[in-house]
């Protein structure tokens, strides 16, 4: 939608007085600049919130540079308003041209949630946005001209509900084997070393048995692989669909990384999509916190991970990107 500026004499004056020696073409006066909102649309979303991507354009038909000062910006869910938020500018359209720009803006669920009616039984709802592009002129110090002009907006974009519920559980770890052991032991010339002596003290440590410390008798340089396995249960407690067929994920255990990979184990029924999880990771990965993490049989989480999400398309048509950021507290 285009929204012109309507005072023609005022910009007889701004290039009478700031073109200077510039020849002014009459035909001008009959130009107007225009400023729109080209698109909004669902740029991401995570379990926590969802991310609007707008762009916005700026047509300059005059011999001078014009620049976009802000936007000011209102969200409403419902019916009900839920926040007013302004962007800076950073947009300077030379003469006679035109530019464009994006930015996001990212809503919080909860926010949504508390602003919605019958939230929990809904599928997606309609916000609304309205607010004004506000584009800087180049006065050039004209007495009574002023400094900008606004073009308003509005917006309607459907989105959809999330409420979840994310669970960790059967989380096991398998020690590596003697015979691995050993053959480490060799790649690194330290035959003298006891794998028997480290297996059973790997063992300890992933029983929860606090005895000699892991430093005192593992090299540093020993390479033996770990398996780990869990599942993470995600549910949606809106009727909103949010399953997905991959994830690439990294997961990560009192602040240490762990494990990143990809998983196509993913099971959905309804609302409910159970990930599993099968990846390995280095005893060089065995630092104090994650040691610490088995040996007290719990530790805090984080896990993080990116896929795509195909939305209703009344939402969006395209696929959009669901973020993962979850953490929490692990028992095992």
């Amino acid at each position: 939608m285009n929204y012109a500026l309507s005072a023609l004499a005022l910009v007889a004056c701004l290039f009478v007085a700031a073109c200077g020696s510039i020849p002014l073409d009459p035909s001008l006066l009959n130009k107007r600049p225009e400023a729109e909102l080209e698109k909004v649309e669902i740029d991401a979303i995570s379990l926590r919130d969802v991310t609007f991507l707008f762009r916005i354009a700026v047509k300059n038909p005059f011999p001078l540079g014009l620049s976009l000062a802000g936007v000011r910006m209102r969200f409403a869910v419902e019916n009900n308003q839920l926040f007013a938020t302004e962007t800076r500018g950073g947009l300077n359209v030379p003469a006679k041209g035109k530019e464009s720009t994006t930015f996001l803006v990212t809503v919080k669920y909860e926010d949504i949630e508390k602003a919605a009616r019958n939230y929990m039984a809904r599928e997606s709802l309609d916000c609304a946005i309205a607010g004004e592009i506000v584009v800087k002129l180049p006065t050039g110090g004209i007495k009574g001209l002023p400094g900008t002009w606004e073009f308003p907006f509005t917006f309607s974009k459907k989105i959809p509900t999330i409420k979840p519920v994310v669970r960790i559980v059967n989380f096991k770890v398998t020690q590596p084997s003697r015979t691995d052991i050993e053959k480490d032991l060799r790649r690194i010339g330290k035959e003298t070393l006891s794998p028997d002596k480290i297996a059973g003290l790997f063992g300890d440590m992933l029983s929860g048995k606090k005895k000699q410390s892991l430093s005192e008798v593992v090299p540093a340089d020993l390479d033996v692989k770990f398996g780990v396995s869990f599942s993470i249960e995600l549910e949606n407690k809106t009727p909103a669909k949010i399953a997905f067929r991959t994830l690439d994920y990294g997961f990560a255990i009192n602040n240490a990384k762990l494990i990143d990979g990809t998983t196509k184990s993913i099971v959905s029924t309804g609302n409910k999509s159970v990930l599993n999880i099968s990846n390995q990771f280095s005893s060089r990965a065995l630092g104090d916190s994650i040691v610490k993490a088995f040996m007290d049989r719990k530790g805090a989480f984080t896990f993080r991970g990116r896929t795509s999400l195909q939305l209703p398309a009344g939402i969006k048509k395209e696929p959009v990107r669901l973020d993962f950021n979850e953490s929490g507290t692990l028992s095992f």
